[in-house]
């Protein structure tokens, strides 16, 4: 049922069974279509005759699991674009279960040394490892400029691009669109966000959530190697469309940084009778105002959401001021 204004009350969702292999290239050719005339696609598992399941792990612990092999597996390789604050967070865990390596536009070769991660000089030099995971953590605006540069140097140098491409940005439909369009075909794509940071996670990460969405796979099992990692290291995992996720950010996210940013404009400061209620909002200034006024640009810039959040808040500050002056 449409509504005036173009919205529907429900949302529906269909479930597919059929006989075909997921990468057999007719198949995977029907699911690409499928999945651009589609709002929200998902590929549940798939299951070889003969071979083990995949796609379980995320389910919960009394599901049933194949007996693992006894045998040792090699560390996959971790490649990181981005060795910032947030990248360096997520190395000195990720240093214990993977081979790591890392780089960035300044120089941390040094700090990469310390953490047990492998240096890369150049971008060029970072996608020649043979990489099974590449993790892009660079700032929301740069993103897409980094997407392309490491599509052009994978198509330039020949490379192998069957690896697992997964972004961290706070806005999720921007990263996944443009990862589905400018990366090869042969690269799976994981869009991710780790909603907690070195501040939150620094006494661990239990219980913090972190947002998934499998955009687009071939090698199931190595995306849920990757995220069974995480909710190994006690994340609360949050199976998410990207889609919904700029939706709820919009109202949630944005409004933080929205509201710390004008009251940090009002420059409040502690007085001698403070409440805890003011005290919270003098810890949502210093904790809004630590992130750079590029990130929250790019919350509203790069989330269509966030627009209409931003308007309502305007339209309830001009409704409570007018009841407040008209008495």
């Amino acid at each position: 049922q449409r509504l005036a204004n173009g919205s529907s009350h429900y949302r529906y969702l269909f479930y597919v069974d059929f006989l075909a292999p997921a990468d057999e290239p007719n198949t995977a050719n029907a699911l690409k279509h499928l999945q651009e005339m589609t709002t929200f696609f998902r590929i549940l598992g798939t299951y070889p005759r003969g071979s083990m399941l995949v796609g379980l792990d995320n389910l919960g612990l009394q599901v049933a699991r194949p007996v693992a092999s006894a045998v040792m597996k090699k560390k996959r390789k971790v490649g990181i674009i981005g060795f910032g604050t947030f990248g360096q967070f997520l190395a000195k865990k990720m240093v214990s279960d993977f081979e790591v390596f890392a780089t960035s536009r300044d120089d941390y070769s040094t700090i990469s040394a310390d953490l047990g991660v492998c240096w890369c000089t150049s971008l060029e030099e970072l996608l020649q490892q043979r990489l099974d995971v590449l993790l892009i953590s660079v700032s929301i605006l740069s993103f897409e400029g980094m997407v392309r540069r490491v599509a052009a140097c994978i198509a330039k140098l020949g490379l192998d691009s069957r690896m697992l491409v997964v972004d961290v940005c706070s806005v999720k439909v921007h990263a996944k669109n443009t990862m589905l369009v400018l990366l090869p075909d042969t690269c799976d794509i994981l869009c991710t966000h780790p909603m907690f940071g070195p501040q939150s996670g620094k006494h661990g990460w239990n219980g913090l959530p972190f947002v998934f969405e499998r955009v687009r796979l071939v090698d199931a099992r190595r995306c849920e190697d990757f995220l069974r990692w995480w909710s190994e290291q006690g994340c609360r995992m949050v199976d998410m469309t990207c889609e919904l996720h700029d939706e709820c950010a919009a109202g949630s996210q944005f409004v933080t940084h929205l509201t710390g940013r004008v009251l940090a404009r009002l420059g409040l400061r502690p007085t001698p009778i403070n409440t805890k209620g003011f005290d919270s909002l003098l810890q949502l200034v210093e904790n809004t105002c630590k992130d750079s006024f590029d990130l929250f640009f790019a919350l509203y810039k790069y989330n269509p959401n966030s627009a209409q959040q931003l308007k309502d808040i305007e339209d309830a500050m001009g409704e409570l001021s007018k009841e407040l002056r008209d008495g």
